[in-house]
């Protein structure tokens, strides 16, 4: 994707600005939650480019509340609904 082709090109920048010696990026997947159905709609509803659109443009809200409960509803369990999060550690040495 154009996130990735971008990110990955990202070191060559800081390494020669800050001359670190080594840059190491390490992928750190997991699972991230807010919890329940409720919760999770809330926070997505409050962050993230979802959370943008709807502040933006109010009259959205309902239909993206309601979509976005659909497309949580089937990933499985309402109690505990878990998003996988693509994290990356970078460590450097100058």
């Amino acid at each position: 994707s154009r996130a990735r082709a971008a990110s990955a090109r990202a070191p060559a920048r800081p390494r020669a600005a800050a001359d670190f010696g080594e840059i190491v990026i390490r992928a750190h997947d997991q699972k991230v939650s807010s919890g329940g159905m409720d919760a999770m709609t809330s926070v997505l509803l409050g962050v993230c480019a979802l959370g943008k659109i709807v502040r933006d443009t109010p009259n959205l809200r309902g239909e993206a509340e309601q979509r976005l409960r659909h497309a949580l509803a089937n990933l499985g369990d309402p109690a505990c609904v878990e998003l996988r999060a693509e994290i990356r550690i970078v460590t450097t040495v100058a």
